[in-house]
Parts: structure tokens; C-alpha cells; sequence
């Protein structure tokens, strides 16, 4: 009997070995990706994504071209590898959900805000370097204007680091697919089986490295051609040979005896693959390219048998660096850059430069991973946007719905909160416009009911702190907070459901509006986008408003004592920064402090029809997503507190 030299177990418990691997090539990313600011060749070619140092230090150059061939390959075998384990226990529609979920929100939030923010700086610190060469965004706007230019203008949908994501994607729901396929239709004849694991052994066998790594050489010499040049700068700089790595990860994983029989041969393969390395970045010939190919084979695999060896026991040390190692490479190259452009151009040695980047980024990352994995805490799915994984997503997921579903249904149940929450607005919105509609004693170009219409659909929003305050101080006083105690559902899960739910209301009560609105002479001139961003505040602050409800709801001893005390934050911002402009009333600097004087701002103009790439407008989004996360994580700590007690 073959003895097993590793104690993980493939199909029970997680291979160990993996997670240190993982870990190690996602947290050499950081020192890999700060050398690439000092390697000359690198430089020459450009990128909106990296921060540059004038002077090149020797050995830089040698440094990168060492880890090039094989770090990023190693994290596709690992993701090959983790994509087996991960079909073996779970059905592929399962897995998809959590794929989309975890590998989708973050690519989405990475392309919409941090490689513009990446862009920024770099755009900066290129033009402060070399003030003689026009930027692609002249003038160094603040980050708003920019961040105009970087969407509406320049178009840039680019993953920037986040390629490596986009593609795992990809390759993870491409060949899950496929792999739950060939699951259901095995051969169940023993002949069969015998045939495939003798192909497996071949494909694995230390010497084979030689084949995968011939195969690899043309592939590494034709790169995607895309059609489409959004496709490119999504896919970043992708290679056909990784998709090899990434199958002969797939491979080792589907026989256990892969790994069992392999583990002994790092002492040959590990020194052979790194020699092959060493004698290419010497000589730097075209001709020795295959050496750098067959060396990368050698080396992933001579790591992969030592780590199955050496690596084999867990701790909490390693359980939660592997937790933080896709929020770190998410997060790592947007600090990298902002730390950049503030040390780099500090008056120290290139080398003293490079070790305070990979020390200050590596405890920024931390910092800021462990910062939202407790924010994740209190409002759930957060974490999400970084990639942190959710215990049991799913069945936390279906637990929300479930409350959003009861929510809604308890809208358009109870008449009063119909009334309140839907028609009130219309209502006013119908006398409003009948008696102020041809008045234009305040603007000479638009009546006083044109003013007043965004300052109403604010109103809208701010209703929902009563009906919260109401809803959860109702349910304190009938005791269902005690029978949700008795549940799996956390006070996360519960906030989440009524965050999800109050998202939707937002839309019916704008349509509601507008279209009352037009019966009464209302005519607003915005874009279909420009309605979807005012959707978007109205989100916005009606979130806002869910964490002023919460807030009340805590201080309240019953409902009708809730409803009451909402008013508190529904009428000054009403008055003050809505509905009446704070400028008539000299109320400006007091407005300033009240979130619905941002969603009033950037509706009104987009009604009137300002352009999208107008900075204000996203400014004020800006200020207002401030506000909304504030009063939300103040509510639900507040929440949170009521409920233990």
C-alpha cells in the first residue's frame, strides 16, 4: 500500500499546502508589482497603473524578469486545482452563484472606482515628472472631474490588476461546466477508469514538465488578439499559456494519488526549474525562450511538491491570511500607488524607496482588510466588493430575500403605509404644481414648481425614516425582536433585507412621482442614464434615512413615539435643504450638513438636464455615499445594541 506522506485529505478537508502556496503568491504580488516602478523595460511601454521612478536601480530589472515567468502561473495551478475540490462539494449552479458573487462584485467594483482612482495618481505623478507632455486628461482635474473623464469620455472599462480575476472567471465557469459534465457521464467501466488514470499519471510526471513547457514556448509568442478594445483592457495581459497552467492544476487535482506520488521530486525539479531561470535572465537570448518556458514548469512544480511535503499543518495564523489574500490582492496595487506618488518622490535611495512601499502597503492592506471585514459585520455583503468570503453566502442570502419579500408584501398591504410611503408626494406634488406651476417669481427661465420638484422627490426618501422607526420600534413592542433572537437570522442579515428592500421602493415612488409630475406641466429634459443616476440618489438617501430610522427606533419606547421622533431628522432637512433651495433662505452652510441637500443638488441637475460628465453631480454622489454609510453603520451598531438587551 502506497504510503500518503501529506496528512491533508483531498476530498474532506482542505489541502493546507494550497493555502500556503496561495498565500505566498498572492503577497509576493506586492513586492513584484512596487519593483515594476524601477524595471526600465516595463517603463517604456506605459500603463495608467503604476507609479515610475526616474532612476532604475541594477538588479531591478533581473528581479522582475526572475518572478515573471512563473508567479502568476502559479496562482492558475492553484485555481485549477482549488476549482475541483470546490465542484466536489457543491453542484455547479451553487458554484456559479458564489463565483459570480465573489469573483464578479469585485471585478464590477474594482473597473468602476479603483482603477480610476489608480489613474488618477498615476496621471498626476506622470505630469508633476514631465509637466512638458500633455496628459490623456490635461490639467490635472480634481478627482471627480477625472473620474468624468476616465468613465464618460475616455471609456475606460479596464481591469487593470484585476485581469486576473476577469479570467478566472472565465476559465472557472468554462471548465466547471465542463467538469460537471464529464461527472455525470463517467465510464463506469473499469477499463476506462484504468486508461484515464494511467493518462493522468503520464500528464503529471516530472518529466513532463519538459512537454508542457515546449507546448507553452509558441504559446507564449501569440498574444489575444481582440476585436474589441474593451476586451483587451479588460483582459489585461492575459497569455495563452496560462490556460495550461490553469488545466494542469485541474489535472493534479482529479486523482489524489497525483499528489501522493509527485511530493519527492522537489529536490531535482525545484533546483533544475530555477538553473533554467538564472541561465536565461544571464544571457537574455531569444533562442534560450524555452528555457525560461521548461524552467517556469520545473519551478511551479518543484513548489508544489515541496509545499505538499513541508506544508501540511494548519493554524489560525494561516486560516486568516488566507481569508485576507484576495482582499490583499484587490486592494494592494490602489495603496501601492497612492503610497507611490507620495514616497517616490521623497529624496532617499530607489532601494530605501522599495522597502518602505512593500511595509507600508503590506500593513495598509491589512489594515484596511480588517476594517471592512468588521464593517462587514454590522452591514453584510459589504465585504463582498473586496472579495471576502462569506460563511453559508448562500443561505444567508435566501434568508434575506425572504425578509425583503415579507417587507414589500407589507408595503402594499397596510392602506396608511401605501399612503404615506407612495401618494403623499403625488399628492403634494399635484397642488403644488397646479398653483406654483406658472410662477416664476424666483427664476426668470424656471417656474417656482420646477425648483421645488427635486427638493419633492428628496421627500420621497426621507419619508422611509418614519416608516423604519415605526416598523422596528413596532416589532421591539410586540416582542418579534425576541422571537428573531431565536433565530439563525443576525441583526446583519436583518438590516440587509430592509437596505435591499428600501432600494427598490425608491423606484416605484420616482416613477409614481414623475408621472404626476408630467400630468401637471412638469417637464424634465434629463438623459435615460441621467434618470438612472437620479435613481441612484434616491437610493442613496433612502438608505440614509434607513439608518436615521434605526437611529430613532432605538431611542423610542413605542411606535407612535417612533413616528414622532423621525420627524426630527425629516423636517429640518425638509426645510432647510430640499424642497425650499437654502439659498433663498440664506441656509446654504447649514445645508451642507444635511444628506439630502446633496441628493437635491445632483437631481436638480440632472433634470435640468446637465451633462453626465458635469464633476459636481458626481461630487455630490460622492458626499451623499459618505453620509448614507455613516448613518447606516451608526443605526445598525445602535440596533445591534437593542437587541442584546
Amino acid at each position: 500500500m502506497q504510503k500518503i506522506t501529506h496528512k491533508s485529505k483531498l476530498n474532506s478537508n482542505r489541502e493546507v499546502w494550497v493555502d500556503y502556496l496561495r498565500i505566498f503568491a498572492v503577497f509576493l504580488v506586492i513586492p513584484y508589482h512596487i519593483i515594476i516602478s524601477y524595471v526600465e523595460s516595463v517603463f517604456s511601454e506605459g500603463t495608467h497603473f503604476t507609479i515610475w521612478n526616474e532612476y532604475f536601480p541594477k538588479g531591478a530589472q533581473q528581479i522582475w524578469n526572475f518572478f515573471n515567468p512563473w508567479h502568476m502561473q502559479l496562482l492558475f495551478v492553484l485555481a485549477g486545482f482549488s476549482l475541483v475540490l470546490s465542484l466536489k462539494k457543491r453542484s455547479f449552479k451553487i458554484f456559479t452563484q458564489e463565483r459570480l458573487i465573489r469573483i464578479g462584485i469585485p471585478i464590477i467594483f474594482g473597473i468602476i472606482l479603483l482603477n480610476a482612482i489608480m489613474s488618477w495618481f498615476s496621471t498626476m505623478f506622470y505630469y508633476n515628472l514631465h509637466p512638458e507632455v500633455n496628459p490623456i486628461y490635461p490639467n490635472l482635474p480634481d478627482f471627480w472631474t477625472f473620474f468624468v473623464y476616465w468613465w464618460w469620455i475616455g471609456k475606460s472599462f479596464n481591469s487593470g490588476h484585476l485581469w486576473f480575476l476577469v479570467v478566472l472567471l472565465v476559465l472557472s465557469l468554462g471548465m466547471g461546466l465542463i467538469i460537471s459534465l464529464i461527472q455525470k457521464k463517467k465510464a463506469d467501466s473499469t477499463h476506462n477508469q484504468n486508461r484515464s488514470t494511467k493518462f493522468l499519471k503520464f500528464l503529471t510526471h516530472p518529466a513532463t514538465m519538459l512537454l508542457w513547457g515546449l507546448i507553452a514556448t509558441p504559446l507564449s509568442y501569440i498574444k489575444p488578439a481582440y476585436t474589441n478594445p474593451t476586451l483587451s483592457a479588460i483582459f489585461g495581459v492575459f497569455q495563452y499559456n496560462q490556460v495550461l497552467f490553469f488545466l494542469f492544476g485541474i489535472i493534479l487535482a482529479c486523482n489524489r494519488q497525483n499528489i501522493d506520488r509527485i511530493n519527492q521530486h522537489w529536490k531535482w525539479t525545484l533546483p533544475l526549474g530555477f538553473s533554467m531561470l538564472i541561465t536565461w535572465i544571464i544571457f537574455q537570448k531569444d533562442y534560450l525562450l524555452v528555457l525560461k518556458n521548461v524552467g517556469a514548469w520545473f519551478f511551479v512544480y518543484g513548489l508544489i511538491c515541496l509545499a505538499s511535503v513541508k506544508l501540511t499543518k494548519s493554524s489560525k495564523t494561516l486560516q486568516y491570511l488566507s481569508k485576507a489574500s484576495m482582499p490583499v490582492y484587490i486592494l494592494h496595487l490602489p495603496l501601492e500607488i497612492i503610497v507611490g506618488y507620495f514616497i517616490i518622490q521623497l529624496p532617499i535611495y530607489p532601494i530605501l524607496e522599495i522597502f518602505l512601499l512593500v511595509i507600508i502597503n503590506l500593513i495598509l492592506c491589512f489594515l484596511l482588510y480588517d476594517g471592512i471585514h468588521r464593517l462587514n459585520r454590522v452591514i453584510p455583503g459589504i465585504g463582498l466588493v473586496v472579495g471576502i468570503k462569506e460563511k453559508n453566502m448562500m443561505q444567508k442570502i435566501r434568508r434575506m430575500l425572504t425578509i425583503v419579500k415579507l417587507e414589500m408584501k407589507r408595503l402594499f398591504r397596510e392602506p396608511m403605509t401605501v399612503i404615506f410611503t407612495l401618494f403623499l408626494v403625488p399628492i403634494l406634488i399635484i397642488i403644488l404644481g397646479l398653483a406654483m406651476g406658472s410662477n416664476y417669481g424666483w427664476h426668470p427661465d424656471y417656474s417656482i414648481f420646477d425648483i421645488m420638484m427635486p427638493g419633492l422627490l428628496a421627500y420621497n426618501a426621507l419619508l422611509s425614516t418614519y416608516d423604519v422607526a415605526a416598523s422596528v420600534a413596532s416589532e421591539k413592542e410586540l416582542g418579534i425582536q425576541i422571537r428573531i433572537n431565536t433565530t439563525p437570522l443576525t441583526s446583519a442579515e436583518y438590516i440587509g433585507s430592509h437596505l435591499i428592500s428600501y432600494s427598490i421602493k425608491p423606484i416605484i415612488q420616482l416613477l409614481l412621482s414623475l408621472l404626476t409630475a408630467y400630468a401637471v406641466g412638469y417637464r424634465p429634459v434629463a438623459s435615460v442614464v441621467g434618470y438612472i443616476v437620479v435613481i441612484a440618489f434616491m437610493i442613496f438617501l433612502t438608505l440614509c434615512s434607513v439608518g436615521f430610522g434605526l437611529i430613532t427606533a432605538n431611542f423610542a419606547k413605542s411606535s407612535s413615539s417612533a413616528g414622532s421622533l423621525a420627524f426630527a431628522f425629516i423636517v429640518p432637512q425638509q426645510i432647510f435643504a430640499s424642497i425650499i433651495p437654502p439659498a433663498f433662505l440664506g441656509m446654504e452652510k447649514l445645508a451642507m450638513f444635511m444628506p439630502s441637500f446633496y441628493a437635491t443638488e445632483g437631481m436638480g441637475l440632472l433634470l435640468a438636464g446637465a451633462s453626465l460628465t458635469t464633476p459636481d453631480i458626481w461630487a455630490k454622489m460622492g458626499i451623499l455615499g459618505i453620509f448614507t454609510l455613516v448613518f447606516v453603520i451608526i443605526g445598525t451598531i445602535l440596533y445591534e445594541k437593542g437587541r442584546k438587551e
